[in-house]
């Protein structure tokens, strides 16, 4: 079957009305949400953003399936799939406007699910959680991190920071939230030497040792996240 075979058997609103954006539009409409007016993304993966909180859908290609995510501070609170397009909108119009936590989202929707990550969140131990689920594995994902992961770690000013991975690099966010941004990074070099790279000063700092590596971020994190400030 080709694509238009599957959105003719699958998808008649998708085809009657031009794309799944155009079609989730019209479920926002006949609720009344305001969200009608706040799609953005593609055609076939609408996504909406209000405030901290995002959301999205798409279709399963082989059978009729709305897949949708709900996201806070860019972190995966919990995901769904439904057969109906009505639910996924009545289900982001709750999330989105409403505001509604995401265990009463799932108490409210039997399609969705939790994720781990949204209920760490949602109980106010995610910045904690991050760090133990990074010590957990960071000796056997990132073995040239160890070392500087371990100071970090002793910090008390950094261990109230959101950390996280990009590809062999260690990285700060100034969010104390949840949200990544790479505003401090480090990277490892040959011989136990790392860069610290600073993202408000844009340059590169080289050949620091794990502990005047760790007391360059310290110095140069920051307690408030502008793109949090932004948003809330």
């Amino acid at each position: 079957m080709s694509d238009d075979d599957y959105k003719r058997a699958f998808y008649p609103e998708i085809v009657k009305h031009g794309s799944l954006k155009q079609a989730l539009k019209v479920e926002f409409e006949k609720i009344e949400s305001e969200l009608k007016d706040k799609i953005d993304g593609f055609a076939g993966y609408p996504e909406l953003r209000v405030k901290q909180r995002s959301a999205s859908v798409t279709t399963a290609t082989e059978k009729r399936l709305f897949l949708c995510s709900f996201r806070n501070y860019d972190i995966t609170s919990a995901i769904g799939n439904t057969m109906s397009l009505s639910d996924a909108a009545r289900s982001m119009h709750n999330w989105l406007i409403l505001k509604v936590k995401s265990s009463d989202l799932a108490k409210d929707f039997d399609f969705i699910k939790l994720s781990e990550r949204g209920k760490v969140f949602e109980q106010g131990n995610y910045v904690e959680w991050n760090w133990q689920n990074y010590e957990k594995v960071i000796n056997k994902e990132f073995p040239e991190l160890i070392s500087v992961f371990q100071e970090a770690k002793r910090n008390e000013k950094l261990r109230k920071h959101i950390i996280f991975t990009s590809l062999n690099r260690l990285g700060f966010s100034n969010c104390k939230i949840g949200h990544i941004s790479f505003d401090v990074l480090i990277t490892p070099l040959p011989a136990e030497k790392f860069t610290v790279s600073i993202k408000d000063k844009k340059e590169n700092l080289e050949g620091f040792t794990p502990e005047a590596a760790i007391q360059a971020v310290a110095e140069n994190i920051k307690d408030e996240c502008l793109e949090c400030n932004g948003i809330k």
